[in-house]
């Protein structure tokens, strides 16, 4: 029942895709620039609560005027949130081939350790050995995980760079 109900809710996010704006940063120092669009991976640190910094990471639902909304299916953060523009102070956005390079890596590692233990059971392990083997493979696997994908924040804005709203075409 859950995979339908994320599955529909892709499709419903997907469909709003159609936005009314792109967000564009620029640095003019560094020359780079980059676009946010809707349907985009972020992870953005921002000014919160008593001026700490906090990091949201989700997919961009809507961009308007003042501020960019994301939205969080996952984790202990789950929901849309939104974040105003002023208090934004680092982002990294994710491209749609490193989201799907990390899925298909984990359920590689998955399915490749899923046969390595089912071929090392045959060996007579007991359950506790299987158990922690099984363990293993998993703190590894996250641990790898972090370590090609990490979640650092890649732009921190400060006063060089400038977030101009484009209309989208």
């Amino acid at each position: 029942m859950n995979k339908y109900f994320l599955a529909i809710l892709f499709f419903l996010l997907f469909l709003n895709v159609n936005a009314q704006y792109i967000l564009k940063f620029k640095n003019e120092k560094l020359n780079k620039s980059f676009e946010v669009k809707n349907g985009q991976e972020c992870i953005l640190a921002y000014q919160g609560y008593l001026n700490q910094t906090e990091i949201r990471k989700g997919i961009v639902t809507e961009i308007t005027d003042t501020a960019i909304f994301i939205m969080n299916l996952t984790g202990l953060n789950k929901g849309e949130f939104y974040i105003k523009y002023e208090n934004l102070m680092g982002i990294k956005r994710r491209k749609v081939g490193t989201v799907l390079l990390k899925s298909l890596v984990q359920t590689g590692v998955i399915v490749g350790s899923f046969f390595a233990l089912r071929a090392i059971v045959k060996n007579d392990l007991t359950n506790w050995e299987a158990f922690g083997l099984s363990l293993g493979v998993g703190a590894a696997t996250g641990i790898g995980m972090k370590l090609l994908f990490p979640d650092k924040i890649k732009h921190q804005l400060n006063s060089d760079w400038t977030i101009s709203l484009v209309p989208e075409e």
